[in-house]
């Protein structure tokens, strides 16, 4: 749950920063309630993270979870330079 949460908000920050580049949609629009909402679920998945990693019961989720995302921070430029494919 964490790693989901952690890649729900990374999702969300990146959606934000990005928001000027991304074409103009005529299906959907929350209008002027867009900001809010946004950082409303920004606050929300900082909060879910603080819930699942703060308590000592739940250090070990925490770590297990940091381990992944290291592993895989190490790996991916490692893959990137060894397999020069472009997918």
């Amino acid at each position: 749950i964490v790693l989901l949460g952690l890649a729900y908000l990374i999702t969300v920050i990146n959606f934000l920063v990005n928001i000027k580049k991304l074409p103009q949609t005529t299906n959907f629009s929350l209008g002027k309630w867009h900001w809010p909402v946004t950082l409303l679920s920004i606050v929300w998945l900082i909060l879910l993270l603080a819930i699942l990693t703060i308590p000592e019961e739940f250090h070990l989720a925490a770590f297990i979870a940091l381990g992944i995302i290291s592993f895989s921070a190490i790996q991916y430029p490692i893959h990137k330079f060894f397999i020069k494919k472009s997918w």
